[in-house]
């Protein structure tokens, strides 16, 4: 049976000599529906953090347009709590930016004042449809198809086989066939189409369950 998606991140130190050498840093651990085992990949960093989860994360070589995009939302910020401690409202330049970001990448992602800094302004502005995209996942179609349902049968049921405290998704079954339907009606709440990387803290937290709950990996 696959293992559920969970896609915890679970961190420790790993000492000198730990898992090949590995210095001091983290580890993230992944528990995928699509996978019939686990996998546990070294964290040491922001940078690595984001792209396990599926961001592309923008380096001083990405494309010019990718982060001119990013500047200008960044420099209609008028909270300085939301924007680098160093940068000046509204007045950040690419270069400024970039130079940032190179920084904020590097440092440990248990640092979640810069993570939550990084993960809005140091990657490619997306919404939820558009990372699924990118990484190759599909959102369920509507369960009524004949085709559908039992995906979203087979989603309900991993669920269901993950302790309630340990999920990932607020979902209260009823137990009977209109779990299916709460479902689904939860996924379509994600608002997918809307929310981007850098305009809702919630952005991260719903693509994880689009991704885990309402969607299938392409190649699976």
């Amino acid at each position: 049976m696959a293992l559920p998606n969970t896609s915890k991140l679970i961190y420790g130190a790993i000492g000198t000599g730990v898992l090949g050498g590995a210095g001091l840093g983290t580890y993230y651990h992944l528990s995928s529906s699509e996978e019939s085992s686990e996998k546990t990949v070294i964290i040491n960093n922001v940078e690595k953090k984001l792209q396990e989860i599926g961001y592309l994360v923008l380096s001083s070589n990405s494309e010019d347009r990718l982060w001119d995009t990013v500047l200008e939302e960044y420099n209609k910020i008028q909270t300085q709590e939301e924007i680098f401690a160093d940068s000046t409202l509204t007045k950040e330049t690419k270069n400024g930016l970039k130079e940032k970001c190179r920084l904020a990448l590097e440092i440990d992602p248990s640092n979640e004042t810069n993570y939550k800094l990084a993960k809005r302004w140091c990657v490619k502005i997306e919404n939820i449809q558009e990372m699924l995209t990118r990484n190759k996942y599909t959102k369920l179609g509507e369960s009524s198809e004949i085709t559908n349902k039992p995906k979203w049968e087979e989603k309900v049921s991993k669920i269901k086989a993950i302790e309630q405290t340990q999920r990932n998704i607020d979902v209260q079954f009823k137990n009977n066939n209109e779990d299916v339907g709460l479902l689904e009606a939860k996924c379509k709440s994600l608002n997918v189409d809307s929310i981007k990387t850098h305009s809702s803290e919630n952005f991260e937290q719903h693509y994880i369950q689009v991704r885990d709950w309402c969607a299938t990996k392409n190649d699976s």
